[in-house]
C-alpha cells in the first residue's frame, strides 16, 4: 500500500488565476473609441476581468448621470452685452472717422475727452451685463461642487451595513487562522470578484480598515496583499464615486473657461471672437472649422 505526501496534496482553496486586463482607473472619463490608457491625466491598471467591466459600467453611468450644458452661455452673453458693445463700436466709429478725415492730434485728443465719461459708463456697462451673464453660472458651479463633496463623504451605496461589520468580524477571525498566502484567493473572491459583479460592496468597505491594519504583520506585507487593498479600493467607487469626482472636474475647468471668457468679453471685439474660439465649444462658441 503506497503512502501519500500530505504535503503535494492539491491545495483545497487554490483557486485558478483569473484574466487580467488593463483598465483606467482615474476619475477621468472614458469614451469607446477615442479614450486611451495613454492619455494624459489616466491611471492604468491591471485588473482581473470581472473589475474592468466595473470600472467601465460605472463611469459610463457617471458620465450619463453628470452630464451638464452650459452652451447657453454664449448666446445670453451676446445678447445681453450688445447694448454696451454697440455703443462703444459706435464711439470708436467716430473717433476714427475724424482720424480719416484729417482731425488734428489735438483735436483727437478733444474727442477722446468728450468720449470719456460716456465711455466709463458704457464700459461699466458692459462689465454689469457680463456679471449677469456669468455671475449665476458660476453659482450653479458652486452648487455642484458642494454637492459633490457632501456624496464623497456620505456615499450610502457603500456605507457598510451592520450585517456587513458582522461579517466582516466573522471573516477578521478566521483570518487569524489562515496565513496570508492562503487567505488572499479567497479575499480576492469573495471581496473583489464578488461585488464587482454583484455591486454589493458593503463587505468590502467594511474589511478595508481590517486588512490595512492586518499589514502591521510582516507575513502580511506582500506584493500580493497590496494588490487586493487596491483592487478593493477600486471596486468600492461606484458610479456615485465617479459622478461626484466628475462634476468637480467639470466644474473646475468650466470656472476656469468663464474666467477668461468674462476677461475676453470685455476687450474690443472680445465677445464676436470667443463664439468662433474652439476653448469655448463648451460654452457654445461654434468654431468655423467643424
Amino acid at each position: 500500500m503506497s503512502t501519500t505526501d500530505q504535503q503535494t496534496l492539491p491545495q483545497p482553496f487554490d483557486l485558478p488565476a483569473p484574466e487580467r486586463v488593463v483598465v483606467d482607473i482615474s476619475i477621468e472619463p472614458w469614451e469607446d473609441g477615442k479614450s486611451t490608457t495613454g492619455d494624459p491625466g489616466r491611471f492604468p491598471m491591471s485588473v482581473p476581468r470581472a473589475v474592468a467591466d466595473h470600472v467601465m459600467r460605472v463611469k459610463h453611468i457617471a458620465a450619463q448621470t453628470s452630464a451638464s450644458d452650459f452652451t447657453h452661455v454664449l448666446g445670453a452673453l451676446q445678447k445681453e452685452t450688445a447694448p454696451a458693445r454697440a455703443d462703444l463700436a459706435h464711439m470708436d466709429s467716430d473717433y476714427e472717422a475724424a482720424k480719416q478725415a484729417g482731425a488734428t492730434e489735438v483735436q483727437l485728443q478733444a474727442i477722446t475727452g468728450l468720449q470719456l465719461a460716456a465711455r466709463q459708463q458704457t464700459r461699466a456697462q458692459l462689465e454689469a451685463a457680463v456679471n449677469r451673464v456669468i455671475g449665476p453660472v458660476r453659482e450653479t458651479l458652486a452648487t455642484a461642487e458642494r454637492q459633490a463633496m457632501h456624496e464623497l463623504e456620505d456615499r450610502p451605496g457603500t456605507r457598510p451595513t451592520d450585517a456587513d461589520y458582522a461579517a466582516a468580524s466573522d471573516l477578521a477571525k478566521t483570518l487569524d487562522l489562515v496565513p496570508a498566502p492562503v487567505a488572499v484567493p479567497l479575499l480576492m473572491e469573495r471581496l473583489v470578484h464578488s461585488p464587482a459583479t454583484s455591486g454589493k460592496t458593503g463587505l468590502t468597505a467594511a474589511m478595508l480598515p481590517l486588512l490595512k491594519a492586518r499589514q502591521g504583520n510582516p507575513s502580511w506585507q506582500t506584493p500580493e496583499v497590496d494588490d487586493l487593498l487596491r483592487l478593493c479600493q477600486v471596486v468600492t467607487r461606484d458610479s456615485e464615486w465617479h459622478g461626484a469626482h466628475l462634476r468637480l472636474r467639470n466644474a473646475g475647468s468650466t470656472r476656469y473657461a468663464l474666467d477668461r471668457l468674462a476677461a475676453d468679453a470685455l476687450a474690443p471685439h472680445g465677445v464676436e471672437a470667443a463664439a468662433s474660439n474652439p476653448f469655448y465649444k463648451g460654452l457654445g462658441a461654434e468654431p468655423a472649422n467643424e
